[in-house]
This record gives C-alpha cells, sequence and structure tokens, in this order.
C-alpha cells in the first residue's frame, strides 16, 4: 500500500497564485491525492475570503473542490493487495 502525505494550507492557496511555475508544482502535488484536513480546508476559506477578497460562494466551491478530492475512493494498486488470502481445503 502506498502511503499518502499530508498538505499544508499554503498547496491549496499557492495553487491559486498568479506565479505559474509555483501554481504548476503545487497542482503536481494535489494530483498526488495528499490527506487535506478540515483544518487546511478552513484556513484556506479564510485566506480566500479576508486575504484574497474572492467572493463567498467561489471560496466555498474551492473548498468543496480541496474536500471532494482528498475524499474521492482510493483505487487499488495491486489486484492482490484486495483479495483474500486463500485458504488450503480440509477434508
Amino acid at each position: 500500500m502506498t502511503a499518502r502525505f499530508f498538505a499544508d494550507t499554503n498547496i491549496a492557496v499557492y495553487s491559486l497564485d498568479e506565479d505559474s511555475d509555483k501554481r504548476q508544482r503545487c497542482f503536481e502535488i494535489l494530483r498526488r491525492r495528499p490527506v487535506i484536513s478540515v483544518q487546511v480546508i478552513n484556513e484556506f476559506l479564510s485566506v480566500l475570503l479576508s486575504k484574497r477578497r474572492i467572493d463567498r460562494p467561489a471560496a466555498n466551491r474551492l473548498g468543496q473542490i480541496l474536500f471532494v478530492a482528498d475524499h474521492r475512493p482510493q483505487r487499488p494498486h495491486c489486484r492482490s493487495a484486495s483479495r483474500t488470502p486463500s485458504r488450503p481445503k480440509t477434508d
């Protein structure tokens, strides 16, 4: 099983940055599906509303995108990992 890693609030905030290199690096991290806590989403919304001055409906939509991206079902990386081991037959 591949271990997931945690993404800080800055990854979410910088994904909207004007600097395209910084934005691209953040998208690469987010595509790897890190763990994103509720605290990160709340901090992200706070930055969008207070510092970036994004209207609440747009900020909420971006927060929902982060939440849904973190809670998509995981696909098994290996078929055998999802199978139960077979038991020897007993007569």
